[in-house]
């Protein structure tokens, strides 16, 4: 696209959200949007005419992305996304996705390709925060279930010292049912915290523990009190 086209077409691309040039099949920049020129913070007297990996504060060549480049007009191919991660001089590390296509003129194979650079470092950034975020919750959350686990433990041992040196039979059994009681809700809740579950229980075997202690509640006898 040279200066000389219709301002329209020159206006539709700058209103495209991404960075975009237009480069000839010698990889040279004949146009630039305004989110090029911001992405990079330059402006068209440093970018246009120059070649696409010699421009001052763009990307750098790399070995694998420059020949992709060059087969684009040569071999008619396209490029989806191509993740890219440089450090560039003004305006720090980012990550972009490249695309890339040949440009066709009425119908036929143009000498010219269209190359979009979307950046990705906010999104990216996002995402990473919010892994390491979940990461540090998951293990605080295991941290406190262990923690009520022990708790729930130390409990029942001390009713059950209690209930041992209980001479009143009465008192004894009500210590036995607390306990057993309490024994229920800790089996309840490791089986729902403390296991670490990823969303799924085994229904059976769990059930029957539990029941399995209402049995115990029900009979006011523990033989392991």
């Amino acid at each position: 696209m040279s200066r000389e086209e219709p301002l329209e077409y020159r206006d539709i691309v700058n209103s495209m959200p991404h960075a975009l040039v237009i480069v000839d099949q010698k990889l040279v920049i004949r146009f630039a949007n305004f989110e090029f020129y911001k992405l990079f913070n330059l402006n068209e007297q440093s970018v246009l005419g120059r070649h696409f990996f010699d421009v001052k504060g763009s990307l750098a060549s790399e070995k694998d992305i420059r020949p992709l480049l060059e087969a684009v007009i040569k071999h008619d191919i396209t490029i989806n996304r191509i993740r890219l991660e440089q450090t560039f001089p003004v305006i720090g590390r980012r990550m972009l996705n490249l695309a890339a296509n040949r440009i066709s003129h009425d119908g036929l194979p143009g000498k010219s390709m269209v190359i979009v650079l979307q950046d990705v470092t906010q999104a990216r950034m996002l995402v990473e925060t919010t892994a390491e975020t979940l990461t540090r919750t998951r293990a605080s959350i295991v941290e406190v279930n262990h923690r009520v686990k022990n708790n729930l433990a130390s409990i029942r041992s001390m009713l059950r010292i209690e209930a041992r040196n209980t001479a009143d039979g009465a008192s004894r059994e009500i210590m036995e049912r607390i306990g057993l009681r309490l024994e229920s809700m800790s089996r309840l809740y490791e089986m729902l915290t403390v296991g670490e579950i990823d969303g799924t229980i085994e229904v059976a075997p769990n059930f029957e523990a539990i029941c399995d202690t209402i049995a115990e509640i029900s009979s006011a006898q523990s033989p392991g009190w």
